[in-house]
């Protein structure tokens, strides 16, 4: 087939045109990514790439969910791919996905003017549907504090998501601000493990954080913690100290030298 049966049995729009001459191996008509191969993907009757901010940015396709680069940058190619191919499909024209990048019927003045319209919208600001992009976002944050942290009884992702000034919600870019949501709705790390407990008080410990630091053959913290576990109130490291010190056996294990003088 030669490049002048290509041009009438085929419509390019300028942006696949300078593609398939600038990208892969041969270039031009023939090459990896030639005027023929963008023909041979489709059975439109027309082949156009869609440009924002010139020939070497183009619109991307959906990447999926093996993209390796941030979730941000996933959600925000997804979006874009998603409303380009609603709108090409809402006016009747052929839409599909080429090399990592969306493809649609050149042939039709309406798909041509959608394209440009598309282009000129994306240069000016970088999501097409800020709402789809927020729903992406918040699904995505939530799977970012379920891998964080292991959530308490009763408080779900939602809850801390609504707690925070920003949803932070790709693991890439950070997740900053969980433990000041999680104190918001009155909860501590304990201070010796990763349990998140009930509390409003720096430094509490889980109730078997704190039982562990019983002394051996005595019942006084044991004792002193089941009261706090019945009452849903919890200890913190002082507060264990100063039951340790309280008791007359516990405070000669803790401090065998402390009459010596």
């Amino acid at each position: 087939m030669s490049a002048a049966e290509i041009i009438i049995d085929c419509k390019f729009n300028e942006t696949a045109r300078t593609f398939a001459e600038t990208h892969g191996y041969g270039g031009g008509f023939f090459g990896e990514c030639g005027m023929y191969e963008m023909q041979d993907s489709t059975v439109a009757r027309g082949f156009g790439l869609i440009e924002i901010n010139g020939a070497d940015d183009l619109l991307t396709s959906d990447p999926g969910d093996h993209f390796y680069g941030h979730e941000c940058e996933r959600i925000r190619r997804r979006v874009n791919a998603e409303t380009a191919k609603a709108e090409f499909d809402a006016i009747g024209v052929q839409c599909w996905d080429w090399r990592g990048f969306v493809a649609f019927d050149a042939s039709s003045p309406r798909g041509r003017a959608l394209a440009d319209q598309i282009g000129g919208a994306l240069a000016d600001y970088p999501v097409l549907d800020d709402e789809r992009v927020s729903e992406l976002e918040w699904d995505a944050a939530r799977t970012v504090i379920e891998q964080a942290i292991s959530l308490p009884d009763g408080v779900d992702a939602d809850d801390v998501l609504r707690e925070m000034p920003e949803t932070r919600y790709c693991g890439q870019c950070g997740t900053s601000g969980i433990e000041d949501a999680m104190q918001a709705l009155g909860y501590r790390e304990c201070a010796e493990c990763e349990e998140w407990i009930k509390s409003s008080l720096d430094g509490a410990m889980c109730h078997d954080c704190a039982e562990s630091e019983a002394e051996p053959e005595c019942d006084c913290v044991p004792v002193y913690i089941d009261t706090m576990r019945h009452n849903g109130t919890y200890a913190t490291r002082r507060d264990v100290n100063e039951i340790l010190r309280g008791c007359e056996s516990c405070y000669y294990a803790m401090h065998p030298y402390g009459l010596s003088a």
